[in-house]
């Protein structure tokens, strides 16, 4: 798995390490770790960083960086390193697996609203039959 270089990130983007923290919802210690290099990055939260809504710059964390990147040389974005086409890889499975997990969630909370439409309809059906039978005894004592 390629090393990310989380520090730079955050120096790069100025953010400070107690966001990162917020934002991912991990602990102080991890952070420090990855930073370190003592730790990886979880695929989670590499995804997380990847689609934040603050609009940072995460080239970095996919393996590309800005001294790489020539202003007088045109980028050929098919052009791709191995250990890029790597992590694209690995984040593209990501990307897929949790489409298919949402579709899968999504056919559930459907089975469920239908089911809970199934149960309203029964329970509606059962008081109407309980009105009537209290009706039917009354008007037999009334007798």
């Amino acid at each position: 798995m390629q090393t990310i270089d989380l520090k730079r990130f955050m120096f790069e983007q100025n953010i400070k390490q107690r966001e990162l923290v917020e934002y991912l919802g991990v602990s102080k210690g991890y952070i420090s770790l990855v930073i370190s290099g003592q730790r990886q990055l979880s695929n989670e939260n590499l995804s997380k960083l990847i689609n934040n809504p603050f609009g940072w710059d995460t080239s970095i964390l996919l393996g590309a960086s800005k001294e790489n990147v020539s202003e007088n040389q045109p980028q050929n974005p098919t052009e791709e390193k191995p250990e890029e086409k790597g992590m694209v890889d690995k984040l593209l499975f990501l990307v897929e697996s949790q489409r298919k997990d949402i579709e899968t969630l999504i056919q559930i909370v459907k089975n469920k609203d239908e089911r809970i439409e199934e149960l309203l309809d029964e329970l509606d059906t059962r008081k109407r039959g309980c009105a009537t039978n209290a009706v039917s005894y009354s008007d037999a004592d009334a007798v």
